[in-house]
């Protein structure tokens, strides 16, 4: 789940003394999200993650001078993965594989860091726009690339296709996130019952109601 990529909100490292390792950040990182999936921000502590890395309460603090920089960290490295979708299915089967793997929802832990992630946003939004940017952006590329293998295969209008890679915001995409967001708030954990009704009671229709406008 961690991404190698480093810390950005890190206290700059000492000039003088030991250099720092790197491998404890990827370890503290990923206490922060263990502790977010089992019991939500007001779990997480900077003793509570030294405790849960297994490292020293100094070596925490040295790295971060908040327990909001620390979420803010861990969170951005949580990555919204793309499928990768054979030539050979159907619209409906891309689609689903496509949303189950880029937002993760039907991963349990991933389902409740995020689930705690959005609590925080409620007093600290900033603390989760990368998040959002990587959700919101992984969904699109699924919806995008199914739309243009159907459309290759003749099951969309190529028009259905070209308006959502060059659209901003379509709305196909919206909904879905709208719907995403609220079956991932909701008090039963999402199934994959869930994604497959939001594509073909939802997405599907919309992308094939796609109008011919007859120029002439």
């Amino acid at each position: 789940m961690i991404e190698h990529s480093t810390p950005s909100r890190q206290r700059p490292p000492a000039k003088v003394g030991r250099s720092r390792d790197a491998s404890r950040d990827l370890l503290i990182l990923e206490a922060v999200l263990d502790l977010l999936a089992a019991d939500g921000p007001r779990s997480v502590g900077m003793e509570a993650v030294a405790a849960r890395a297994g490292v020293g309460k100094t070596t925490v603090y040295r790295r971060w001078t908040s327990v909001t920089d620390l979420i803010a960290d861990a969170l951005d490295t949580l990555a919204f993965p793309t499928a990768g979708i054979s030539a050979a299915r159907t619209l409906h089967e891309d689609l689903v594989e496509g949303l189950v793997t880029a937002s993760g929802c039907l991963d349990e832990r991933r389902r409740r860091v995020i689930a705690g992630a959005l609590e925080v946003a409620r007093h600290q939004p900033d603390l989760v726009a990368t998040l959002r940017q990587r959700f919101v952006g992984a969904v699109t590329s699924a919806i995008v690339t199914a739309a243009q293998r159907a459309a290759d295969r003749g099951e969309l209008r190529p028009e259905t296709a070209q308006r959502l890679r060059t659209t901003s915001e379509p709305m196909e995409v919206t909904t879905v996130l709208a719907l995403l967001t609220y079956f991932g708030n909701a008090e039963r954990p999402m199934v994959h019952h869930d994604i497959e009704r939001i594509v073909d009671e939802i997405l599907v229709p919309l992308l094939q109601a796609e109008k011919h406008t007859d120029p002439s």
